[in-house]
C-alpha cells in the first residue's frame, strides 16, 4: 500500500514560487494598461518585467485577455 502512495507523489508536482494565479494576474495586469493608456499610471519596470515573463511564458495569461491586450493596443 505504501509503494502506492510513494508511486503517486511522485506525480505530483508543486507550481514554481513565480507562478501566479492566472485570473488575478491577468485582472491586475489588465488593469494596469488601461491606467497607463488613461494617462493615471506610468510604465515602470515591473511592468516592463511582466511583459517580458508572458512574452517568455513564465506568465500564462488566457486567449480572452490577449484579445483585450491586442484590442488596448498591446501585442504581446
Amino acid at each position: 500500500m505504501n509503494h502506492k502512495w510513494t508511486l503517486f507523489e511522485d506525480w505530483v508536482v508543486l507550481p514554481k514560487q513565480d507562478t501566479i494565479i492566472e485570473s488575478e494576474f491577468e485582472c491586475e495586469f489588465l488593469q494596469k494598461c488601461i491606467q497607463i493608456r488613461d494617462k493615471k499610471a506610468k510604465v515602470d519596470q515591473q511592468f516592463h518585467k511582466d511583459i517580458e515573463k508572458i512574452k517568455s511564458g513564465v506568465y500564462k495569461i488566457s486567449f480572452n485577455a490577449r484579445k483585450r491586450l491586442l484590442e488596448l493596443g498591446y501585442k504581446i
